[in-house]
């Protein structure tokens, strides 16, 4: 089903929706994902909000330890696309991004 669903897309391919889904799929990424959760419990905080910055940066800290540990423990592989925008290393399920913006 992987590989159908693949094709339907890569038939669809404009290059101008590609490049929103490249830009889409970085706002996921770890690296930003840390900066903005440091940014709104600093933000929290400074307007003494401090259960809410606690709260921001234990959900999001909390997300990404579960998501980590439930990958490693159930290994799903990534389909075996021919035809990826992106490289990915780790593991499929449970989807980062979507853990990440759970919390939120």
């Amino acid at each position: 089903m992987d590989a159908e669903i693949q094709s339907c897309i890569v038939a669809h391919r404009i290059p101008q929706l590609t490049e929103i889904a490249v830009n889409l799929t970085a706002l996921g990424s770890a690296t930003l994902l840390t900066v903005a959760t440091i940014l709104i419990a600093a933000l929290l905080w400074s307007s003494r909000r401090r259960l809410g910055a606690l709260d921001a940066a234990v959900a999001s800290t909390f997300a990404a330890v579960v998501t980590a540990q439930i990958k490693a423990l159930l290994q799903r592989p990534r389909p075996p696309l021919t035809d990826r925008l992106a490289v990915v290393q780790d593991f499929s399920f449970p989807s980062g991004h979507a853990s990440a913006s759970a919390p939120s």
